[in-house]
């Protein structure tokens, strides 16, 4: 078994990693916004996003004893700041006529934060009441966060099943 010395350390190494590709991501985002290249701007942060937890799982993966607390922390760390990155892209207008949401029946260029976090939340639980409804390239963005949500399910159901080996 890891000395609690030995795991806190791996444990913060692995967040510290997180955060820093997460924040640095943003940071990419946001100026894109600036740039006016919205859309290349959330690829990247998508694609810097999920590769910082791929590593954080692939390590935590490697650890022969796991934490409960890490366990559940991690669980909803991940599906947080999931929510969050693409609620911010959600949250921003692309400039591109063919590019908006439908919200109750009315066409938005973009939605204020809690309606983006609210339609983030729903999509990737799969629930998809439908009363806000992505066009144009939000749609890809609304199936990219649905194919997170299933691995994540995924890998929720890979540590359940380990946790009770």
């Amino acid at each position: 078994m890891l000395s609690n010395n030995k795991y806190v350390h791996a444990l913060v190494r692995r967040l510290i990693i997180l955060f820093v590709v997460t924040i640095f991501a943003f940071v990419i985002h946001r100026v894109s916004l600036s740039l006016h290249h919205q859309i290349f701007g959330a690829i990247i942060f998508i694609i810097l996003f999920t590769s910082s937890l791929l590593y954080y799982y692939i390590t935590l993966f490697k650890t022969k004893v796991m934490h409960p607390i890490e366990f559940l922390s991690s669980l909803f760390l991940v599906f947080f700041l999931t929510i969050l990155m693409f609620s911010l892209i959600y949250n921003e207008p692309i400039n591109d006529s063919e590019t908006y949401f439908i919200e109750n029946g009315a066409v938005k260029n973009d939605l204020s934060f809690s309606s983006s976090f609210y339609f983030s939340t729903v999509t990737i639980t799969t629930l998809g009441y439908g009363d806000i409804a992505p066009v144009g390239s939000y749609r890809f963005f609304a199936m990219t966060e649905v194919m997170l949500g299933l691995i994540y399910g995924g890998t929720i159901i890979y540590f359940l099943t380990r946790a009770f080996e």
